[in-house]
């Protein structure tokens, strides 16, 4: 949507449709596959938890976000991760540590946590550098050599991309392809076409500045079923 703005400003007429999985364009409600995205992980995870429990792992998943944690907190939510790790928030081991263990002490013998690939390792290592994949490799070496949990890593990767796109999505596109070719027929350009606050409506290009952060309120409610 930068871009698209861009252009606009070289008076080259344009018209954004706000469609990426990270959920992460201001002034939507969300964003074209984003529900396909979080549909895949929760069902990912629901599918995690009988091997989980049965063999008593820690299992380590990374989902992808493009800076911000949508994916993790709505994915991981609805899957029933046990804890989850978004870039908006700071951590530190102690935390998942205890956090682990204290599922364990409770007869819970297994824990699922889920991490958005952009999530910065804590900053008591500075081995690891903040390349995709290091907030996975740093958790899992580091459980590893501190608790006599079996741990496990899986990386979703771009399988929250694919496949046929759910329902909402389906609806969601149809409605802001019809509202952009509208807005092409009236004459306005330099927008994009959006659903905010419930409501379907057009969003100068200028105001997208920003990447669309997860209010940290919603992980708070995660929290509540850990």
């Amino acid at each position: 949507m930068k871009i698209a703005s861009q252009l606009d400003k070289e008076d080259i007429p344009v018209i954004g449709i706000p469609a990426t999985i990270d959920n992460d364009i201001p002034f939507t409600d969300k964003t074209i596959g984003f529900t396909s995205a979080i549909e895949f992980v929760a069902h990912s995870l629901d599918r995690l938890h009988s091997t989980a429990s049965s063999h008593h792992r820690v299992f380590l998943v990374e989902v992808m976000g493009g800076g911000t944690g949508w994916i993790g907190l709505m994915g991981g939510m609805s899957g029933g991760a046990d804890l989850i790790l978004i870039p908006e928030k700071t951590y530190n081991l102690e935390e998942i540590y205890k956090h682990i263990e204290s599922r364990q002490s409770s007869g819970k013998e297994f824990s699922i946590i889920v991490a958005c690939e952009e999530v910065m390792p804590p900053m008591e290592n500075h081995s690891y550098s903040s390349k995709k994949c290091d907030i996975i490799d740093y958790l899992y070496d580091n459980i590893c050599s501190n608790c006599s949990f079996e741990v496990r890593k899986l990386v979703l990767g771009h399988l929250q991309r694919g496949g046929a796109p759910s329902v909402s999505d389906r609806i969601l596109a149809t409605q802001l392809g019809v509202e952009a070719v509208e807005m092409l027929r009236r004459g306005e350009v330099g927008k994009m076409s959006s659903i905010y606050q419930g409501k379907l409506c057009s969003i100068d290009l200028s105001k997208i500045e920003e990447r669309k952060k997860v209010d940290v309120e919603l992980l708070e409610i995660a929290k509540l079923f850990y």
